[in-house]
């Protein structure tokens, strides 16, 4: 279940009525109301929050108003944006309601998505809105970051976000700035100038100080607000010469002197109380009680309140408060000067059994390791580490986990798998052998023991199973068929409810499915993997295992695509997303819509694959899935090179390439090559090809069979066709045997292309008509559209060969999508080989592309047919070629021709 939220974070703070005005700071604010973010950035003390509290309080028309105070835990990603639409509900009681349900079903995994549906409310509120964020320095998630990043870039103008913050925060505020989308205060506006000083510390605070002494106040302290405010409660009831004539040193040794005269001059209770509950990040009168055994809490806390003593309330209700955290930090340090450690670590020590009894469970492992009592913290890890999966806090545990001494992991056998699983989800891989090596020093024997020996008992079996199902995971231990079949029969062999270390044996069948269909997957036994990850999907469902859930859907998908199935896969990866998933947050949702951006690709629905292949990048990065990133960022950049944009699609190829494992290598570096040559650098991609070893272009595989479609559309793009053909005939026999009709329909419409290029036009026609039926059943249109004119040319051939009927229907259809500026576009480059064409010979270069002949071309340019044979002939001469098919063929490919009208008919 998740965790609760604390209501008291959602409150705007109250405001003094003896509050100094601040009225051009007030403008400043309400400037801020004209542009998204209102960034308020400053050192702790110089009165950020009650700045802001002070104006909305102030304002002569109200305005709508939501406040979150955040503190350390709500770096989770799916907490944080859990507080976030529960304080715009404090405005709104139904916003955000779509979006909660949605980060309910998914988690941190499709925030795209949920923030998407919420910008959307956003924008129907028919009034201005304000959403505070307090102490966003807390923040140190990169993940939310980037989503807060995606909200600010997309806020609707009547929504605005301020920031309070000790830190700027890295949301791109350079780009904002230039572009007037933020205002700014900064710590040079908070400071108290000397009449405002002098407000403050002779009205405020009834001092009548000289102006002199406040001059000496405000340069020594800068104008920092919370310095003054030290200054005046020592100075209560004090000689003001007395008191200036020991006041020296600098800012440090100011704030140090403060905080001593300001604690001396409390009662000894009071004192004592301020001390002992420093160690905490939120006080409320039970917890404040409980660690300090003083059953005054509620009163002292009272106290403090009144006294103005750096004590926040969090709600209106006074339930719960926080230090202001420099004075948090000085008391803490005080309170290491003046207390025995024994004495520290019982506050500790009270404080996690507090939170434990409250399911705070993060909270009471820190105070745990503040004690020390490392065993107390083993303890909850061990005790409460299913927790963390439930509420998706999977960093968290393996953080947690990691303080764990490696000489000490062996002992903890079932906190090593929790640790082990938490890092395979969050893509530490490094570290997951590690933890298994503990569990194998814990029984003294290795996991494979599990499959051969058998005289082990019961439970042993049991745990060393487990342990080879996580290794299954890892680069270093491929698993072989047999390895799957022996863990299957050993698995079966267990009572489904036998527990192993972190799970009971019926939960580790799912994965040997999975595994068996990646080893298929990889194999080429394509149908096979299809029906072993079905099987994963039955099984993950029983057991409620989302992972394995979305990571088996978007693998069925993608072997449904393999074999050709692109509709049912279409619907695998839409039941995928559409699925309520149970609380915890599945990173495998990436490989969906990447799935999904592939196939509206093929469809030419370019901006439903632009908007899944963005969303799965998102998640992908959020969760570092290089799995996915791959076809995601190979996906976008293929949308990028049908717009023309090569520059930007290799930008993301190389961020790609510094990156990506071995195994995707090879295709990465083979569309490189390609958008290269379309870039105009055709000598890199001429380099690149040369590294290739010969055999490696002999023997395609199924895991390279992409890798080799870009090769072969290079070849062709090189002026190597025959080479491009006889590499297409392997592939597309190769993938035919393993039913893999996707790539074999690609690598035969590719073909059709290469033999055009060899003048073998009525065979390549030939070729077109073949897999037309194949591509029609699915309504394919991209895997022709990207080979550009050639193809274009063809089908226009194709539809006059082909009877009314279902079939000359689609024949249109995908002519009727070859529309202007949807054609390949090569950057020429001078030096390269690119022929040079008289202005004349481009004119009929162009009119042939048209379909044109010879005596149309005489009379369009009012010339005799002669000339205009001449020129065709010396055209042809330039390019290498012997038919007008085959010249359009290639100057389309080298990018001589213009976007241009369909061909005459």
């Amino acid at each position: 279940m998740l965790a609760p939220l604390i209501a008291t974070k959602l409150h705007l703070p109250d405001v003094h009525a003896d509050l100094i005005p601040r009225p051009q700071l007030h403008q400043q604010l309400e400037a801020g109301l004209q542009t998204p973010l209102i960034l308020v950035s400053a050192p702790p003390g110089f009165g950020k929050s009650m700045l802001v509290a002070s104006w909305l309080h102030a304002r002569s028309s109200p305005l709508q108003a939501a406040w979150l105070s955040l503190d350390e835990s709500d770096n989770a990603p799916d907490l944080f944006w859990r507080y976030f639409i529960a304080t715009l509900q404090t405005v709104h009681a139904e916003m955000g309601i779509t979006a909660q349900a949605m980060l309910a079903a998914t988690g941190a995994l499709d925030l795209p998505t949920v923030l998407t549906a919420l910008i959307n409310e956003l924008a129907a509120l028919q009034n201005p809105l304000l959403l505070v964020l307090d102490d966003y320095h807390l923040i140190q998630s990169s993940a939310i970051h980037e989503n807060l990043r995606f909200l600010l870039d997309h806020l609707p103008a009547n929504a605005h976000l301020a920031l309070l913050t000790r830190e700027d925060p890295p949301l791109g505020l350079a780009r904002r700035r230039a572009r007037r989308q933020m205002v700014e205060i900064r710590a040079a506006d908070l400071r108290f100038d000397q009449s405002e000083a002098t407000n403050f510390l002779n009205n405020t605070h009834k001092l009548a100080l000289a102006p002199k002494q406040i001059e000496t106040l405000e340069q020594r302290t800068e104008g920092w607000i919370t310095g003054l405010q030290m200054a005046a409660l020592s100075l209560q009831g004090r000689d003001p010469a007395q008191f200036f004539a020991s006041f020296t040193g600098d800012d440090r040794y100011i704030t140090d002197y403060l905080i001593e005269e300001v604690l001396q001059r409390q009662s000894e209770p009071v004192r004592e109380f301020l001390l002992q509950t420093s160690i905490l990040e939120r006080l409320s009168a039970p917890l404040c009680a409980t660690v300090t055994g003083n059953l005054n809490a509620r009163d002292l806390l009272d106290v403090l309140e009144r006294a103005n003593l750096f004590l926040i309330p969090l709600d209106n209700r006074r339930e719960w408060y926080r230090y202001h955290h420099l004075f948090a930090e000085l008391l803490r340090q005080r309170l290491r000067e003046t207390f025995p450690k024994e004495k520290i670590a019982g506050l500790h020590r009270a404080a996690s059994g507090w939170y434990e009894i409250e399911r705070d469970i993060a909270a009471a492992i820190r105070h745990a390791r503040q004690v020390p009592d490392e065993i107390r913290a083993r303890h909850l890890i061990e005790r409460y580490s299913g927790v963390f999966f439930q509420q998706g806090a999977l960093p968290q545990l393996v953080e947690m986990a990691e303080y764990i001494p490696p000489g000490e992991r062996e002992n903890l056998p079932r906190v090593c798998a929790a640790a082990a699983w938490a890092s395979l989800a969050t893509n530490q891989y490094d570290v997951v052998d590690g933890w298994l090596k503990a569990i194998e020093r814990h029984f003294s024997l290795p996991a494979s023991a599990a499959l051969t020996a058998p005289d082990l008992g019961l439970a042993i079996r049991a745990a060393m199973l487990e342990v080879l199902v996580i290794r299954l995971h890892l680069p270093a231990y491929p698993p072989s068929a047999a390895h799957l079949t022996a863990l299957r029969k050993q698995l079966n062999a267990l009572p489904p409810e036998q527990p192993c270390l972190f799970n009971i044996s019926a939960n580790l069948k799912p994965v040997i499915a999975y595994n068996q269909g990646l080893l298929a997957e990889i194999d080429g036994a394509t149908a096979l993997a299809a029906s072993a990850f079905n099987e994963t999907l039955t099984l993950s469902l029983e057991r409620g295992n989302r992972f394995l859930y979305h990571l088996g859907r978007a693998h069925l998908a993608s072997a449904q695509t393999a074999l050709g199935q692109l509709h049912a896969a279409r619907q695998t990866c839409v039941d995928g997303l559409a699925e309520n998933a149970p609380l915890s947050a599945s990173p495998y949702l990436s490989l969906l819509h990447a799935c999904l951006g592939t196939l509206y690709y093929e469809w030419n629905d370019l901006a439903a694959a632009e908007q899944h292949f963005k969303a799965g990048l998102d998640l992908a990065r959020l969760w570092n899935v290089w799995e996915s990133r791959v076809p995601l960022m190979l996906g976008l950049a293929r949308l990028l090179q049908r717009n023309g944009s090569f520059k930007v699609g290799l930008d993301l190829l190389e961020e790609l390439r510094a990156n990506s494992i071995e195994s995707l290598a090879l295709t990465i570096q083979a569309y490189t090559a390609l958008l290269q040559f379309l870039n105009g650098n055709r000598a890199a991609s001429v380099a690149w090809l040369a590294t290739i070893p010969a055999e490696s272009l002999l023997e395609p595989t199924p895991a390279n069979e992409p890798a080799f479609l870009d090769v072969a559309r290079l070849l062709i793009h090189l002026q190597r066709p025959a080479e491009a053909a006889a590499l297409l005939e392997k592939l597309s026999i190769l993938a035919h045997s393993g039913g893999r009709m996707h790539t074999f329909i690609q690598a035969r419409a590719i073909l059709v292309k290469a033999l055009a290029g060899q003048g073998k036009t009525s065979v390549a026609l030939n070729e077109l008509l073949q897999i037309l039926p194949l591509a029609a059943a699915e309504g394919y249109l991209s895997t022709f559209l990207d080979e550009g004119e050639t193809l274009r040319l063809l089908f226009h051939e194709a539809r006059s060969k082909i009877p009314p009927s279902e079939l000359r229907t689609y024949v249109e259809e995908v002519l009727a999508t070859f529309a202007p500026g949807e054609k390949l576009i090569v950057k020429g480059e001078s030096g390269y080989g690119t022929p040079e064409l008289s202005d004349r010979e481009r004119e009929i270069l162009t009119l042939l592309a048209e379909g044109l002949s010879n005596q149309e071309i005489a009379e369009r340019l009012v010339i005799s047919i002669t000339t205009v044979k001449t020129h065709v002939g010396n055209i042809f001469n330039k390019l290498g070629v012997t038919s007008r098919l085959q010249a359009v063929a290639h100057a389309d490919g080298l990018g001589l021709l213009p976007r241009r009208q369909f061909p005459r008919s």
